[in-house]
């Protein structure tokens, strides 16, 4: 993934209760340019509370909240190389410092959990369908529920339920 620390975010100079953003980074200067990871649009609670555990887990670990940062995305799956843009040497040798060693499942899950958000529609709506909360509802009929689920599986990209489906609809009438 590009920008695995967010622009500066992550690399361990942010904590709840600043005002403003570190002079000379790359979220002040977000700020002044209007880029995505400026100051105004990420100084949210949420982001508190992802820098409030990672602190917390860079404390336990001994590492700094850039290198358990990284070594959390390396552990998620399908990640193979994040692109880091490390802008001084120092950053980069310190960004190194996030291999040759590994979270607790437990961090793992303290951190995603910090960084889960709500789905937006129509994803929230898949996901839930994914899990049965949506077809079964009994104010639907077949046919909606039929549509329902057809749907949920093409946008899950379950290809083999979908043509399943579509077939017993079709034999149906």
């Amino acid at each position: 993934p590009w920008s695995p620390l967010r622009g500066g975010w992550l690399s361990g100079k942010y904590h709840r209760g600043m005002a403003a953003p570190v002079e000379g980074t790359r979220i002040g200067a977000a700020e002044k340019a209007g880029w995505s990871e400026s100051w105004t649009k990420y100084a949210t609670e949420r982001t508190w509370t992802v820098l409030d555990t990672l602190h917390a887990i860079a404390g336990e670990t001994g590492k700094s909240p850039a290198q358990v940062a990284l070594n959390w995305l390396l552990q998620r799956p399908g990640i193979t190389a994040p692109i880091i843009g490390a802008r001084s040497l120092a950053h980069f040798e310190d960004n190194l410092g996030a291999v040759g060693w590994s979270l607790t499942p437990d961090q793992v899950q303290r951190l995603t959990t910090a960084g889960d958000t709500d789905l937006p529609y129509p994803y929230d709506f898949i996901t839930r369908a994914a899990w049965g909360e949506v077809w079964t509802r009994p104010h639907y009929d077949e046919r909606t529920r039929r549509v329902l689920v057809i749907g949920t599986m093409l946008a899950l990209d379950k290809w083999d339920e979908f043509r399943m489906h579509v077939r017993a609809a079709l034999t149906e009438g």
